[in-house]
């Protein structure tokens, strides 16, 4: 039976759909890994994840307060309460391997949140960054050109 959890909406920024698409990458290789029954490489995948996550998350903290993006803080206590998990999800496989708790959370939680936070947090805030970019291109000089 396939999959489809990978699909997501597009942000229509696509700096952040980049990383999206990265992300959602580690999330295939994560599940493949618990799927198949190896916790070692589990591990090292969900360790390089968390690391691009939060790199991820910090790109979108920093765009946001560059912005002054409305919804800043609503947004960051998302990706806090998201990183807490996979800090305690790691810590968890690393100790115990793959406890029942860690595969329901790979193969199912952590799927739903990445795609729930996308369609209810990142969606908004690529509008809005691109919305931005747009003014800012309708307010700037037009180019000089050389007679």
């Amino acid at each position: 039976m396939a999959t489809t959890w990978h699909l997501y909406q597009d942000t229509g920024y696509e700096p952040i759909d980049t990383e999206h698409a990265q992300i959602s990458l580690g999330l295939q290789q994560l599940l493949a890994a618990v799927n198949a029954g190896k916790p070692a490489d589990a591990v090292l995948v969900l360790g390089s994840l968390a690391v691009q996550v939060a790199a991820h998350f910090a790109h979108e903290e920093r765009l946001m307060a560059e912005t002054s993006y409305s919804l800043a803080a609503r947004h960051k206590e998302a990706h806090d309460v998201f990183l807490r998990d996979v800090t305690k999800f790691l810590e968890e496989l690393k100790a115990r391997g793959l406890t029942d708790p860690v595969r329901r959370w790979a193969t199912g939680r952590v799927l739903e949140w990445f795609r729930f936070h996308i369609a209810a947090n990142d969606v908004g805030l690529g509008r809005f960054l691109m919305e931005r970019e747009a003014q800012r291109l309708k307010a700037a000089p037009p180019p000089v050109t050389g007679s």
